[in-house]
């Protein structure tokens, strides 16, 4: 299998940057988008899976998420990156492929890491 790569759309640098840390000790490579707004079929091309920020000031992770499935026609999995772990439900209902709860449990990330890639739903809390 070929190098995975992942794309985290997150407003937070630091969010971000934690999640970034983890995936490079995963050698997993990985872009992120501040914006998604600017998201095109391009940026979605290729990648294993997506981590959504659920709240951000410009756009919801809910509306990125519909955009990523209808308008760009991703398929990759979309896994909630979020503090709101009481939407569970909710991204349960809509179609994303799990939720892992900020801050991040670098213990446990492996292993999550490690079933996202294999397009299996993520939703424990660690």
């Amino acid at each position: 299998m070929s190098k995975a790569h992942v794309l985290i759309i997150e407003d937070h640098k630091d969010s971000a940057e934690v999640l970034g840390r983890l995936l490079r000790q995963a050698d997993v490579s990985y872009r992120v988008i501040e914006r998604p707004a600017k998201l095109t079929s391009a940026d979605v091309q290729d990648v294993n899976a997506i981590f959504l920020d659920l709240d951000m000031p410009d756009m919801d992770g809910y509306h990125v998420f519909n955009m990523l499935r209808r308008e760009l026609t991703c398929h990759a999995p979309v896994i909630a990156y979020t503090v709101n772990t009481n939407e569970k439900a909710t991204t349960r209902q809509l179609g994303f492929n799990g939720m892992i709860a900020k801050p991040l449990d670098a213990s446990c990330f492996p292993d999550q890491l490690e079933r996202i890639l294999n397009r299996q739903p993520v939703w424990d809390e660690c």
